[in-house]
């Protein structure tokens, strides 16, 4: 892991809470959903794929996984006291959304189904990983 993996990681909340100021910069709005929320979901997200990626034996999942770590820290440094058990919440409903869409791509035996929850898979994981540095 890089420097500033381990920083994102296992740094304080203030270095966290830097990189959320520049990243709120220079990244699109999120449908104005607040970067706590947006940050939770991506995190649940994460861990839906990263565990998907497990059954699949799919060696990307080391990389997922770290992915899924930064965001956490994200999500730790930027959510308001009192909301964390929200946020918790929201990870999980994510996890579940996402869980759903991969066996849907992985599993179906509608191959236009299949084909079409690959595509929202990739694209919100995509975005989710947008927001982290790499």
């Amino acid at each position: 892991m890089s420097r500033l993996n381990t920083i994102l990681v296992r740094g304080t909340e203030r270095w966290a809470a830097f990189l959320v100021v520049i990243m709120s910069m220079t990244q699109p709005a999120h449908s104005g959903e607040p970067l706590h929320k947006v940050f939770a979901a991506c995190a649940g997200r994460l861990s839906a794929e990263m565990e998907h990626q497990w059954l699949m034996s799919d060696p990307r999942a080391d990389e997922t996984e770290e992915r899924r770590e930064q965001m956490i820290a994200l999500v730790q440094a930027v959510t308001p006291e009192g909301l964390e058990a929200r946020m918790l919440h929201l990870r999980i409903e994510a996890k579940y959304a996402h869980q759903t869409l991969l066996n849907r791509a992985s599993f179906s035996d509608n191959e236009q189904e299949a084909s079409w929850a690959t595509a929202l898979a990739k694209s919100e994981v995509s975005q989710c990983i947008g927001m982290l540095l790499s």
